[in-house]
């Protein structure tokens, strides 16, 4: 019983460290956030004038040769800020979902480009050809990108997504539209076009504010796919108790995490041992159509979830871990403490060098690592 209760105890103490690591290195940022801020601008022969585009880049971008998916910002000055840290937190180390490329498109005239008024001669039908012909190209030439596209929309500019949704499968693989809704005209168009598609594994989540009238124009939009029961898109609706600004920034945060919906693995998936967890990434590219790599955090955690029961797949999930990710000092301080506690000092030695080594410019993790190497020294 005795035995049971240190094991336990070993147990919540690892995890707890862990988690403290975790978060160490996700404060600590090694690469200076100005380098991942870029501007561009260029001349738009489709909407004659000169445009403005913001680029937010991952942490991680120029440290490896990953593609990314892209999320695209209409209305750029009103959520930019906003998306940044969402997504910087998402894709953290504990692996909520990958790590995307940010597009902010500022507007100019706002009403001409984003208001979707089915008339083919109106303002909007060069904002799509800007978009389709103009900006998406620049981005993947510009950027290493991996063709799994989300556009972003809020009110006005939720009805750019509803359209290209109804009518364009291809360019785009995930819609978040945000104080959205539809009218009888709307409503009639996607009937009539959205059956001319072909999905696959598309996504759209839509919320809107309530108490203000919008809420039913949401439903109108839920009935009616619901009543097409399109293949391939599968879709989310929300209500918010909150304002029509205020569901701006909740339905990006909650959009995000219901297309990602399980890219944060399962305990159960866990428990399964090491083979489990790399055939449960791998079987979400089956979803995203893109190569899944298993994140940093996620090594971590899944090995301290195995070494309860597990202890050697736990060690073995490390290792392969650092084949993906070869200088983290995070997997080989895991590693250390895993020998440490089995009482295997001098394997436990021998890893947390190589943490305090790959630990470089960090001075926190490097301080902790020294730390723990002198502990041995004392002994």
């Amino acid at each position: 019983m005795q035995n049971d209760i240190n094991f336990r105890a070993k147990c919540s103490s690892i995890f707890n460290r862990l988690i403290l690591l975790i978060i160490v290195f996700f404060i600590i940022e090694n690469v200076n956030s100005q380098s991942r801020l870029l501007d561009h601008q260029f001349d738009s022969k489709f909407l004659r004038e000169n445009r403005i585009v913001n680029v937010y880049l991952p942490k991680d971008y120029f440290s490896n040769k990953d593609n990314y998916p892209v999320l695209y910002l209409l209305d750029g000055e009103y959520i930019f800020d906003f998306a940044k840290g969402s997504v910087d937190f998402l894709s953290n180390e504990f692996g909520f979902m990958p790590k995307l490329i940010i597009v902010s498109i500022p507007n100019t005239d706002r009403i001409r480009d984003l208001n979707v008024t089915f008339n083919s001669t109106d303002g909007y039908i060069n904002f799509l050809s800007f978009l389709e012909l103009e900006l998406l190209p620049f981005i993947n030439s510009k950027y290493r990108t991996n063709n799994f596209n989300t556009l972003y929309g809020w009110s006005t500019a939720s009805s750019i997504c509803t359209y290209l949704l109804a009518t364009n499968s291809k360019m785009f693989k995930a819609y978040i539209e945000t104080g959205s809704g539809i009218g009888k005209k709307t409503a009639e168009f996607i009937k009539n076009e959205i059956q001319n598609q072909d999905y696959l594994n598309t996504f759209l989540y839509a919320n809107t504010e309530d108490n203000s009238g919008r809420e039913k124009h949401l439903w109108v939009y839920k009935s009616v796919l619901d009543s097409i029961k399109p293949h391939g898109i599968n879709y989310m609706f929300s209500i918010e108790n909150d304002s029509h600004v205020g569901a701006m920034s909740k339905g990006l945060y909650e959009g995000l995490k219901f297309i990602f919906n399980g890219y944060y693995i399962p305990e159960i998936e866990i428990k399964k041992g090491k083979e489990s967890i790399i055939a449960y990434y791998k079987s979400l590219e089956n979803i995203y159509g893109f190569k899944v790599k298993i994140p940093l955090g996620a090594f971590i955690e899944c090995s301290s979830i195995l070494y309860q029961d597990k202890p050697l797949e736990a060690i073995s999930l490390l290792e392969y871990g650092l084949t993906i990710y070869p200088v983290s000092s995070e997997l080989y301080g895991t590693l250390a403490e895993i020998y440490e506690y089995r009482n295997q000092y001098d394997k436990a030695k021998i890893q947390y060098n190589n943490a305090f080594l790959y630990a470089e410019s960090n001075s926190i993790a490097k301080r902790k690592y020294s730390v723990l190497m002198n502990k041995f020294k004392e002994n």
